[in-house]
């Protein structure tokens, strides 16, 4: 019962990390995608 539990919730926090990346990562993107002219002067400046 335990062993399962553990493996479970594993699987959870694995799933959750997982979102977690593809959010942050798309979030990324967008930034890229609305804001190009604005990072690249943050990167001149």
């Amino acid at each position: 019962m335990s062993f399962h539990g553990r493996v479970s919730g594993t699987r959870i926090k694995r799933a959750l990390g997982v979102q977690a990346a593809l959010e942050w990562a798309f979030r990324i993107e967008q930034a890229q995608l609305e804001l190009p002219t604005s990072s690249v002067k943050r990167l001149s400046n």
